[in-house]
């Protein structure tokens, strides 16, 4: 199975977003000192940190190539009417 099968798949049962990540509440408890404006999210998945990110004031620019978990993040951005979320469709590996 390639990488971009198992993902779609992985992600095509998604249904809700879950809370954020550990690693999400961790990044942010360091970052939010900083005044930063802007954050980039490589492989974001189903989107929940994106969404948590994006929660906490920032920017976000999420890239992902996996169709199933982008067409779950712009439910939820459509459905809670969110600005300054931007969704790439990019194959990191290339």
């Amino acid at each position: 199975m390639n990488q971009i099968t198992l993902w779609n798949d992985k992600w095509a049962g998604v249904r809700k977003t879950s809370k954020p990540s550990r690693f999400a509440k961790k990044c942010y408890n360091t970052i939010k000192k900083k005044n930063y404006k802007t954050l980039l999210e490589l492989g974001w998945g189903d989107g929940k940190d994106s969404l948590y990110f994006n929660s906490k004031r920032f920017k976000v620019m999420s890239v992902d190539f996996s169709k199933k978990g982008i067409e779950h993040l712009k439910k939820q951005i459509q459905k809670n009417n969110l600005k300054n979320i931007e969704i790439q469709v990019r194959d990191m590996r290339n």
